[in-house]
């Protein structure tokens, strides 16, 4: 926990640089045949290729088939394009934050898998970027009803109300009817409420509606009550399909890592 907070009291760009001497001397010694290198990882310290894969089984279980077109949302360094570029026929278009992230991808996969595409948006983030464009404003840059499916894998939880409540609207815009959005959340409820006392993840900056582990970086993790998450996707023309209660309240259990936040699954 004092880590964290060492590492949210550094400015935005010095963070990438902690990471990546962190992991050089592993990053010089091994060898990572076609995946990023550990210190270019920036989307949490589990396992990046187990969860990957886990994911996109998770979207196939939920409905996703292999011609879909397929939108991920905060695609970061690859996690989710790698293992789906093994399997998905359709159209894959992603969007980052972070251009490390997005010039890597363009490097490593989209070079070898043309319908492939990734963009990079210099959104404002406090946790990663100091300046740059509103992402309560931002607009996909893609059509009406583009998209079957669309996954969002800790994006919400570094987004605060504002931010979040378009990001919902902009997903069911290009999403195509019946088309669905797996995401996820840290959500406060009462069961959360509890358990979380005296964990790493315990959000003590109360918000109102929502809740903050860091006041100073808003964007370092942020958490919703139930009743309002719930209330922003219905507003914004999407319903809850499924859910799955995740472990990070209480850090307990042997259940798959990409259980570990609040999963959703919208339909429009």
């Amino acid at each position: 926990m004092l880590l964290r907070k060492i590492y949210y009291a550094l400015p935005p760009s010095l963070r990438f640089v902690v990471r990546r001497l962190r992991y050089l001397p592993q990053d010089v010694l091994q060898k990572r045949n076609g995946l990023p290198p550990r210190g270019l990882i920036y989307t949490g310290d589990r396992d990046f290729v187990q969860q990957g894969k886990e994911w996109v089984q998770f979207f196939f279980q939920q409905g996703l088939k292999q011609e879909h077109a397929f939108l991920d949302i905060g695609s970061g360094i690859g996690r989710i394009a790698i293992p789906l570029s093994q399997q998905l026929t359709g159209r894959y278009e992603g969007f980052d934050a972070i251009q490390k992230g997005v010039d890597w991808c363009q490097q490593n996969i989209a070079r070898q898998y043309p319908h492939f595409h990734f963009t990079y948006v210099p959104l404002f983030n406090d946790l990663y970027n100091a300046k740059g464009i509103n992402a309560a404003e931002y607009s996909f840059p893609y059509a009406d009803n583009s998209f079957e499916y669309a996954c969002a894998i800790s994006v919400f939880s570094h987004l605060v109300p504002e931010e979040t409540q378009n990001y919902l609207q902009q997903a069911a815009r290009v999403l195509k009817k019946g088309g669905k959005l797996t995401a996820t959340f840290f959500i406060l409820d009462e069961a959360s409420e509890t358990s979380m006392k005296g964990t790493e993840f315990d959000f003590t900056h109360r918000m109102g509606n929502y809740a903050l582990m860091d006041k100073h970086v808003k964007a370092a993790n942020v958490a919703y009550q139930k009743d309002y998450l719930y209330q922003l996707i219905s507003n914004s023309g999407l319903t809850v399909a499924s859910s799955i209660k995740g472990f990070w309240s209480s850090q307990r259990g042997s259940r798959s890592p990409i259980e570990f936040q609040d999963i959703l699954t919208l339909v429009k």
